[in-house]
């Protein structure tokens, strides 16, 4: 997760990784939300949607997780992202 600073504002731009941490709630999951609840906006380049959609389908064919819970990993990612 990058943060940059635009006079007072702070903006965060998330990657795939730091999302799934906190959709995830993996062990770096509290900092990843402290951080994108500091934010003033939360952008992700354009890449960033089949990004997440590679990740969700690993999970699933790997069997971590069943096709409708991949899916509502790749959805919660993106509803994180306010600007892409």
């Amino acid at each position: 997760m990058d943060t940059r600073r635009q006079g007072n504002k702070m903006n965060h731009v998330l990657d795939v990784s730091a999302a799934y941490a906190v959709i995830t709630g993996s062990s770096q999951a509290e900092s990843r939300i402290a951080a994108l609840e500091n934010a003033t906006q939360v952008l992700a380049p354009d890449l960033f949607y089949s990004k997440a959609a590679n990740a969700a389908w690993k999970f699933q064919h790997i069997g971590s997780v069943s096709l409708e819970e991949a899916l509502q990993l790749y959805r919660s990612a993106t509803q994180l992202v306010e600007v892409f």
